[in-house]
């Protein structure tokens, strides 16, 4: 594997680096990734290889940031994260209600406004989004932008990243969603992880109905009797009991003009939120065996949706691949997915507010 290495502020190439003593590359679909790579100590190495130069992945136009380098020992390590993690230095300083946009067009409308607060500026272009066709309404102010982009990300099954175009030499924003390589599609051969053929291990099951909340009561502005209400019911079926929660929703404001039916959609849109976050938990999680039926960048890659399963206890799953962790040490590659998340997922938009 090669990396070509860049400087950061001029996108100047430096060089190729192909030889190093191991690597951890480690990638994400919500987030920024990171990376570490230890090699010799050589002086040629340090300055090659110095805090704020890029290292980028043609293959899969991953790019990384170094922020961290240490000696120790005759042993160079440099560590970093995923690019994406510039838009941590980028802060949302306005007020957007937000309705009837797709969750790729929010994405794309706050970077478009707020990626290039930072150092970037005027490097950050935007590539390919992935607009989807789920919609919400919301009142987003004030808050850090990679923050905001990974509460969308997770909420949406919408991946992002940030990337260099070696010849654009521009930095790129890109939205996207993994394909569907599950057992109930048609439109691609399925991709399956099951004991029966021998690339998992480790299994664990949990169904979980402890928290669980199908009906939500939501209060807006207003004190008492007079205070804005919202109601929302997410049962299966009329028969099935109604479980309570109340939801405090005061922080979200009505602006100058707005309508009563635009109130209630982000009240509505709060409540939503909130019951996802006590929806039944159902989690199937386990290590993969890589390479033996599917080859990973080949057959499945980050984001993609596959089926897990369980022969010996009749349970199957569709899962979203949301981590690859590549590791080479010693000649020996070993590419680690990750499904799902490892604890029930949080979708809080409160954290837009």
């Amino acid at each position: 594997m090669n990396f070509s290495i860049f400087k950061s502020d001029t996108t100047r190439f430096l060089g190729v680096l192909d030889c190093f003593k191991s690597l951890r590359f480690r990638r994400k679909y919500h987030e920024p990734g990171e990376f570490e790579i230890h090699l010799p100590d050589r002086l040629e190495n340090i300055k090659f290889l110095s805090v704020d130069n890029l290292i980028h992945r043609d293959d899969i136009k991953e790019t990384g940031i170094i922020e961290k380098v240490s000696i120790k020992n005759r042993n160079l390590v440099v560590a970093g994260r995923l690019l994406s993690c510039c838009l941590d230095n980028c802060y949302i300083d306005a007020i957007y209600n937000i309705f009837n946009l797709t969750y790729g067009e929010v994405m794309q409308k706050l970077v478009e406004n707020h990626g290039k607060d930072s150092y970037l500026n005027p490097l950050l272009n935007i590539d390919n989004i992935y607009k989807g066709t789920q919609t919400f309404n919301a009142q987003i102010s004030y808050k850090n932008l990679l923050s905001v982009l990974v509460t969308l990300s997770k909420t949406s099954n919408i991946g992002f990243k940030v990337y260099l175009d070696p010849i654009k030499q521009f930095w790129q924003f890109k939205s996207y969603i993994g394909a569907n390589r599950s057992v109930l599609q048609t439109m691609s051969s399925p991709i399956i992880f099951s004991d029966e053929y021998g690339n998992l291990s480790g299994e664990s099951y949990i169904f979980d109905k402890t928290n669980y909340k199908n009906h939500a009561l939501v209060l807006g502005e207003g004190e008492g009797e007079s205070r804005t209400k919202c109601y929302i019911d997410m049962r299966k079926c009329d028969s099935e009991p109604k479980r309570y929660m109340i939801v405090d929703a005061k922080d979200i404001k009505r602006e100058d003009g707005m309508s009563d039916s635009d109130y209630q959609g982000l009240l509505y849109n709060r409540g939503l939120d909130k019951l996802a976050e006590n929806a039944i938990v159902e989690n199937f999680d386990a290590d993969a065996v890589t390479g033996l039926q599917w080859e990973y960048l080949k057959n499945w890659n980050l984001g993609d949706m596959v089926t897990i399963e369980s022969k010996a206890w009749g349970i199957s799953i569709d899962k979203r691949i949301t981590e690859v962790e590549e590791i080479y040490e010693n000649g020996a590659v070993k590419i680690i997915p990750t499904f799902g998340t490892q604890a029930p997922e949080t979708l809080n938009l409160d954290s837009l507010h």
